[in-house]
């Protein structure tokens, strides 16, 4: 490290020494995980107050536990004449947000709100769109892999009353642009589509597992037809059936 040496009426001087090895000061909440020297299955557990050498401090590893929302730890360096840092080094441990998943159900051409609570007829959300989360921050954006786009296309807000597509040019798009995300599907629309994207937080990290939003064809509930019917009958007596009717198939 550098040491500065000053005194009253002399220059200020630095004097170059060498890092000997590393003091950890404190360790993430065991809430959150454990730090490791070397592989986790080997079971070295760093405490704190543990020395390390460079060596060493270059092997952290830092297991997470399944409610990991972030976390961090401190270390100074020593060097050889004994003296630490006074003001130790901070390794923050950012927990990623996460993106929900969604789905809804259509038909060719017709379209529908994301976000929408779900309905008894017509095109209707099954699970809707949700806003995402983060454990250590805030979800600032997402970002829509295009290429999960088929059979239909994605807008920021009702393709039949002004709404904007979703395109490489701004496929990154705000919370409230979520909420008002629309899919127009195609004529020859067949179901089977899986839209991914990803939340991304204040700190710039991007869920690393995408959520899914799942578009299939609904059912079409069609009216019954009533069939024309006719019969030939001879005074007094009685026609048995007089008409019927059918039901057409769901599609």
């Amino acid at each position: 490290g550098i040491r500065d040496w000053s005194v009253t009426g002399v220059q200020t001087c630095a004097f170059r020494s060498n890092v000997d090895r590393y003091r950890v000061s404190s360790v993430p909440d065991t809430a959150d995980g454990v730090l490791y020297v070397g592989n986790p299955a080997n079971g070295d557990v760093v405490s704190a107050g543990r020395e390390l050498t460079p060596a060493q401090l270059i092997t952290l590893q830092f297991q997470a536990t399944p409610g990991f929302n972030g976390g961090s730890f401190e270390f100074a360096a020593i060097d050889n004449d004994g003296l630490v840092d006074p003001t130790p080094a901070v390794y923050t441990l950012q927990a990623p947000p996460e993106t929900n998943n969604a789905s809804g159900e259509l038909l060719s051409d017709e379209v529908l709100r994301l976000s929408a609570a779900p309905v008894s007829d017509g095109p209707t959300t099954t699970n809707p769109l949700t806003a995402g989360s983060d454990p250590d921050g805030t979800v600032a954006s997402y970002v829509i892999n295009l290429a999960t786009v088929t059979e239909g296309q994605l807008f920021i807000g009702d393709p039949n009353a002004g709404g904007v597509l979703v395109d490489n040019t701004n496929n990154t798009i705000t919370a409230a642009d979520l909420a008002n995300l629309y899919f127009q599907a195609d004529s020859d629309f067949v179901g089977g589509v899986s839209i991914q994207y990803a939340a991304v937080d204040n700190d710039g990290n991007t869920d690393p597992t995408p959520g899914v939003i799942s578009l299939s064809t609904r059912t079409a509930n069609l009216p019954p037809n009533t069939d024309d019917g006719s019969g030939t009958l001879l005074s007094n007596q009685v026609l048995q059936q007089i008409g019927r009717a059918s039901c057409r198939e769901r599609v």
